[in-house]
């Protein structure tokens, strides 16, 4: 029982957590908690796109635009971006290779991902580049508000997954409970010669499989919801469940 449930509780959080389904400018939610300043790289470096598409935009050199543009941007990248110059202007390298250098200084995917795609356009058209890029910070600032909804989702279901945790706890040592006379009628229902004795024993190891089921999935479900500390539901989950377990196994 125990292998299966949990096969199936990661089967539903593959299928809820998708990849296919995060939005640009989204932290995956099993890697939040560890990209937290990697996300804020992000929009820092998403400002800077924004001088940099609008110098494109006017037909300006790639080098001098993306001068220009470190010039403007006073934001916590600058002085990564500062080695970008130094390359291209002080070590007589290329755009290019000026350019990719982000990528060593910079490890968001996402970040990098845009470093690639600008390069690769600016090879046809600056002009197309700038316009494209543009194109791309103003569809993230929609992605922004769908992501914001979603955290709004999340939110509002926080304390109804918090209630079902107890909920589950309870139901399962109410049956946790009564386990041992289940397993007695079932005996009788398939041999009707048999007489009900109730033997605690026999019932420890399928309560003992519903207790480790339920501290799994108090932990499982508030951490799929983004609730702090899921271990401390966990913990709430075991001793509600270990209450009504004692509790309906001594009125038996």
């Amino acid at each position: 029982m125990i292998p299966l449930y949990i096969f199936l509780s990661q089967k539903l959080k593959t299928q809820l957590l998708n990849p296919n389904f995060e939005l640009f400018g989204e932290i995956s939610l099993s890697k939040q908690e560890k990209h937290e300043n990697s996300h804020s790289n992000l929009i820092e470096f998403l400002h800077f796109l924004n001088y940099f598409g609008n110098y494109l935009k006017r037909g300006t050199p790639p080098e001098i635009a993306l001068l220009e543009s470190y010039q403007q941007y006073d934001g916590s990248l600058k002085s990564i971006i500062k080695n970008c110059i130094i390359e291209i202007f002080y070590k007589n390298n290329s755009f290019e290779n000026g350019w990719n250098k982000l990528k060593t200084l910079l490890k968001h995917a996402q970040i990098q991902f845009l470093i690639n795609l600008i390069a690769r356009m600016l090879k046809k058209s600056s002009v197309e580049t700038g316009n494209r890029i543009i194109s791309i910070i103003q569809q993230l600032k929609t992605n922004q508000e769908l992501i914001q909804e979603r955290e709004s989702i999340l939110k509002a279901q926080q304390f109804k997954i918090k209630f079902l945790t107890f909920i589950i706890a309870g139901i399962l040592g109410v049956i946790a409970g009564l386990t041992p006379i289940l397993l007695q009628i079932s005996k009788v229902l398939t041999d009707p010669t048999n007489t009900i004795e109730i033997n605690f024993i026999d019932a420890v190891p399928l309560s003992l499989s519903l207790l480790i089921m339920t501290v799994y999935s108090a932990y499982f479900l508030n951490k799929l919801v983004k609730i702090p500390k899921p271990w401390r539901f966990s913990l709430w989950g075991c001793i509600v469940f270990s209450s009504f377990w004692y509790l309906t196994g001594s009125l038996i």
